[in-house]
């Protein structure tokens, strides 16, 4: 299997998790590396808000949910950015979430990261903050060749890594290659 192509970016409420994997996106595409970055928040979907979503293309929640899964399918759904021609999309679309389609099953999502490693140079999966509640997230999570921890120095992004520590240091989530930032610090909370 190919190595260190899947960064995973999980982390609190507002610690800048898609923020940075845009900008991770954007510093790879200038090195001329392909990227695919999936945006698998069905809670709240960013897509709309970055790019327009024409019509004709699927969303992940379609791909996920298919009867069948294939490479060609994925690509014809990923939306490509105009300005960065190293750079394309996956996403849910506005006003979907988990009630749009049916439920995710693991053996899916697996069979879509599978696919998609060899899609790109990089793959970027910005995850869902509620990740239990979102298999895509769950499985990016363990199957991920970097996980990039964000939080917050507040007490609820402290909360939040505090409650998820013990699920997050199960050898399945590999610790070793879990990376752990501060996003968003404000002054004056060092």
């Amino acid at each position: 299997m190919v190595q260190d192509r899947i960064i995973t970016v999980m982390g609190s409420p507002g610690s800048g998790k898609t923020t940075a994997s845009l900008k991770m996106a954007l510093e790879l595409a200038t090195g001329k590396k392909n990227v695919i970055l999936v945006f698998c928040d069905p809670f709240t979907p960013v897509i709309p808000y970055i790019i327009p979503l024409p019509e004709e293309q699927e969303s992940i929640g379609a791909l996920l949910t298919a009867p069948v899964l294939t490479q060609k399918m994925i690509l014809d759904s990923c939306i490509p950015v105009k300005e960065n021609p190293y750079i394309s999309l996956l996403g849910y679309r506005q006003g979907e979430g988990l009630m749009s389609y049916p439920q995710v099953t693991r053996e899916r999502a697996v069979d879509f990261l599978v696919c998609l490693r060899y899609l790109a140079d990089y793959i970027i999966i910005d995850c869902s903050t509620v990740y239990e509640a979102d298999v895509l997230s769950m499985v990016a999570m363990e199957l991920a060749d970097s996980l990039i921890k964000l939080g917050t120095s507040s007490m609820k992004g402290i909360s939040y890594f505090e409650s998820h520590s013990q699920m997050l240091s199960d050898s399945r989530y590999h610790p070793e290659r879990q990376l752990m930032f501060i996003g968003n610090l404000r002054e004056g909370q060092e």
